[in-house]
């Protein structure tokens, strides 16, 4: 069998600058919607600011860049966003007002209680699903309890009165930004629909062209096909989540969409595992070409929304093709058997589509209110320690320094910090970068572009262009959109003082500095005191991805249908674990060495993993009762591997994995069977993957053997 010794090619190992040129390339190209989704949130920033400059609502800055906070990529999403901040901001002012009453009689308590609300929020919001919304209550009012630092008792008013409104006032200044990016995006924006279509479509139309050998040899297509395998489902569920919600959906509906992501997802690992091998049997190619241009046809029906039709045969392999190149001929028979399905997935699909949903009452899920380990896991508390410990030093140190100008420090406290060093630290440097590139350009404007200005026209004309590039940058992932979300709060920040044109520097000399001084707490805190490293988390995803990929040995169905099944959501449960295991292994490069947490995984032993799944697909459950017995002790011994990895300690004990010699020993003496010959052939790949997994763990987690001696 030949296959290549990496299924799923790491990226050229290029040099430092020009790794960073191509990650920018990757990370700002275009793509569909979106320049519309960037040109949106650039106009709703202006109009925001158009209306607070002319009815002069205080803090235009802030309701600015809520306009970037608030909008997502669809609509259902943004409706739920703007929901959900309108219940926080309400809760979160009056709160406020209930805490200045509590604390009028007595100022020193004033203190305690921030304290308190910033901890109580900070610990919800990791031990509740209403995390988010408990995060946004408690940061809104521990600003509101800071406004009584700069209120001046002196003013015509009380300074009393002066406070109640300003606190009244920060309703407004977050509800003028959300009510205008929800009805905005409700008109203009897209739908999940939309974009589960899209998506769709473009895993369907890679998976056809290179099965046709259009795209054989086109490097960024094969990273494509790379970057899709690694990538996992969950954004393709969570569109056809948010689109039941928009949209009610039918059980039959769901089923026949989570049936259609489940068969897509298989066919990528199957054409990867396709183009891994060395095929020169034509009448190969020619049924893998059939298999692309059936999968052309569907992308086309999805990309459309018309009814799928498809004329041509349904692709088959003769004997020649199973005797010339057996193991190859296993896969595309497997890939002719899933891409089979689809025209019946699609006229389900459809007829799904037309069906009116059934009125009947929903059983309500319960949900817990906290998680389990909400009391039990002591990250929970010091984390939130933590945070109001980095909160209150940049709350006492401007203060002190008598510098209300940097009083960004605390609020970069509240975004910067998260669960572990590596992330918070690599959440600072494009929070720095922004920082000293929108601070760069509001400088620039209010050194070279105020001093011309005559009208709110050139400002807006300026916060514009500015807006446009920053909306671009922010739509991209999450290893660069806050570079782009930072761009927009420093300039706000900067140009948007008082009402009109400023030519005044020491607003943006203040932001920048207090929020280089809000990351350095955060960094001297978290490093310090209790430090957690990624590769701690990055180690106990991975004992979850070890233990969803024993399901899947374990579960793996005999055919593919149109219903989802337990296999499916395996696969599903496997590939986001995956997912998070690399997420998190991309904040090894920002954790200090002191608190790099032993022992390492890198990237390799990732793939490891995850390069079982394609013979677990490839296999399809099928073999003698000798392979049945054979996957049941492969799903043991990830099980035990789960267990190690979880525990991360050098010493422990596992056992060699079990032995596939017999599998396939038993396989090549039953008959000359050219079918019977490529799956042995395949539990020999299986096997070679699994002595690499073997590999890792005694070389990474320093485990011994199971029988006592060490294994070198």
């Amino acid at each position: 069998m030949t296959s290549r010794a990496d299924p799923l090619p790491p990226a050229s190992a290029l040099g430092a600058v020009e790794g960073f040129i191509e990650f920018l390339k990757s990370e700002l190209r275009p793509r569909p919607g979106r320049l519309a989704f960037a040109f949106r949130i650039a106009a709703l920033t202006v109009a925001v600011v158009i209306i607070s400059e002319t009815f002069r609502i205080p803090l235009p800055a802030y309701s600015a860049y809520i306009v970037f906070f608030a909008s997502k990529e669809e609509t259902t999403s943004t409706t739920l966003t703007g929901i959900v901040l309108t219940i926080c901001a309400s809760a979160a002012v009056l709160s406020a007002l209930a805490i200045y009453m509590i604390s009028a009689a007595e100022p020193g308590l004033r203190l305690p209680l921030m304290v308190l609300v910033a901890f109580a929020s900070l610990f919800l919001s990791r031990v509740s699903p209403l995390g988010t919304a408990a995060f946004a209550i408690g940061f809104v009012t521990t600003i509101a309890l800071t406004l009584i630092d700069v209120v001046s008792p002196l003013g015509v008013m009380p300074g009393s009165e002066i406070l109640t409104q300003t606190v009244l006032w920060l309703w407004v200044v977050a509800m003028l930004p959300i009510g205008l990016v929800v009805a905005v995006n409700l008109v203009t924006g897209r739908t999940p629909s939309d974009l589960f279509r899209q998506a769709m479509t473009s895993r369907l139309m890679a998976a056809g062209r290179l099965l046709l050998g259009e795209s054989a040899h086109d490097a960024d297509m094969v990273n494509r096909l790379t970057a899709i395998i690694r990538s996992d489902v969950g954004d393709l569920l969570r569109y056809q989540k948010l689109s039941s919600i928009q949209h009610k959906r039918s059980p039959r509906q769901t089923a026949a969409n989570q049936a259609l992501v489940a068969r897509t997802h298989e066919v990528m690992t199957l054409v990867n595992e396709w183009m891994a091998l060395d095929v020169a049997t034509l009448s190969l190619r020619d049924a893998a070409a059939g298999c692309g241009q059936v999968l052309l046809a569907v992308a086309r029906s999805m990309e459309t929304g018309a009814d799928f039709s498809m004329t041509r045969p349904r692709p088959s392999l003769d004997d020649m093709a199973w005797r010339d190149q057996p193991p190859a001929a296993l896969v595309l028979g497997r890939l002719i058997d899933v891409v089979d399905h689809f025209p019946e997935l699609m006229v389900e699909r459809h007829a799904a589509d037309r069906e009116e949903p059934e009125n009947r009452p929903t059983e309500a899920k319960h949900r817990q209110l906290l998680v389990e380990d909400a009391f039990s896991n002591p990250e929970h508390v010091r984390f939130a320690l933590k945070t109001t410990l980095a909160i209150i030093l940049a709350y006492v140190t401007y203060n002190f320094l008598d510098w209300p100008g940097i009083r960004t420090a605390m609020i970069t406290c509240f975004f910067v910090t998260l669960g572990n060093v590596g992330e918070t630290f690599h959440k600072m440097t494009p929070r720095i970068v922004g920082c000293l590139i929108g601070g760069a350009l509001g400088l620039g404007t209010i050194v070279f572009l105020m001093p011309v200005m005559t009208s709110i026209t050139d400002l807006c004309l300026a916060i514009g262009a500015v807006s446009l590039v920053a909306a671009w940058i922010s739509t991209s992932s999450d290893r660069l959109s806050y570079v782009g979300m930072q761009i927009a709060m420093a300039y706000f920040f900067c140009v948007l003082v008082g009402y009109g044109p400023t030519i005044d520097l020491t607003e943006p000399r203040d932001r920048v500095i207090g929020i280089l001084l809000g990351n350095t707490i955060v960094a001297l805190v978290f490093t310090n005191i209790w430090p957690v490293s990624a590769i701690a988390h990055a180690r106990e995803a991975l004992a979850g991805a070890i233990r969803k990929l024993a399901d899947v040995f374990l579960l793996t169905p005999s055919e593919a249908g149109t219903l989802p099944s337990s296999a499916d959501a395996a696969v599903f449960a496997f590939d986001a674990a995956v997912a998070e295991v690399r997420r998190l292994l991309t904040f090894d490069p920002f954790e200090p060495r002191a608190v790099k947490d032993e022992p390492m995984v890198e990237a390799g032993d990732v793939n490891s993993v995850q390069f079982l799944l394609g013979p677990a697909l490839v296999l399809n459950g099928g073999g003698s009762g000798a392979a049945i017995a054979y996957r049941a002790a492969l799903g043991a011994w990830l099980s035990r591997l789960a267990e190690l990895a979880a525990i991360g300690k050098a010493g422990r004990a596992l056992d060699p994995p079990p032995d596939v010699t017999a599998v396939i020993a038993g396989m090549e003496r039953a008959e000359a069977n050219p079918k019977v010959l490529a799956q042995a052939a395949w539990f020999g790949e299986l096997g070679k993957r699994v002595s690499a997994l073997d590999g890792f763990a005694r070389r990474r987690l320093a485990v011994v053997d199971g029988e006592g001696g060490a294994t070198p």
